[in-house]
């Protein structure tokens, strides 16, 4: 209840570098289906990892009306991957 009608970057964790999501909104605006590690807030403060797939939807006449969001639990290794990686990012930022 407390995120309907609000935007998801609401959950955004301070770690997660801008440009991830730069690059997650070109994709997607480019009607290219775009798939990244998200760290995301809990309403308690603690923090989770998803693997995101982001598609656009489009209508009968191809006109994008939307976008699907598909999450799955990532594996502990991936994890120390990424979090290595977005550090980097964060500090070249």
């Amino acid at each position: 209840e407390d995120l309907l009608g609000k935007p998801h970057s609401i959950v955004r964790h301070p770690d997660m570098p801008k440009v991830a999501f730069k690059s997650m909104w070109d994709t997607i605006n480019n009607d290219i289906a775009w798939e990244g590690y998200v760290k995301n807030l809990r309403k308690d403060g603690k923090y989770y990892w998803v693997i995101v797939r982001i598609e656009p939807i489009f209508d009968e006449d191809g006109n994008k009306i939307g976008y699907v969001g598909i999450r799955r639990e990532p594996s502990r290794e991936a994890i120390k991957v990424i979090i290595k990686k977005y550090r980097y990012m964060l500090e070249n930022e």
